[in-house]
């Protein structure tokens, strides 16, 4: 669907600032909130879903680097809770 929007006039509608759109454009790394995504969306006459559908975004460096640490931190350690109590 065309509507013949420039990035300003999109702003606008969206009421989002220029910048979020040409970060949204140019940066991979660049996750925009939930609230600017309706935004658009709105401006743009169609649902949010639309604008993700079909994106493989991988998780974030630090998101990773964290979730290696916990497991690193979590292995070796014995289990806890009913669980592992009933298991013993």
């Amino acid at each position: 669907m065309a509507l013949g929007l420039t990035q300003a006039d999109l702003a606008s509608l969206a009421e989002v600032h220029l910048n979020h759109l040409g970060n949204m454009e140019r940066r991979s790394d660049y996750s925009p909130s939930l609230l600017v995504l309706l935004r658009l969306a709105g401006a743009l006459e169609t649902d949010a879903g639309s604008l993700v559908a079909g994106l493989s975004i991988p998780p974030p460096p630090h998101a990773v680097r964290a979730v290696d640490a916990r497991r690193k931190a979590v292995k070796g350690r014995p289990a806890k809770g009913p669980r592992a109590r009933r298991a013993r």
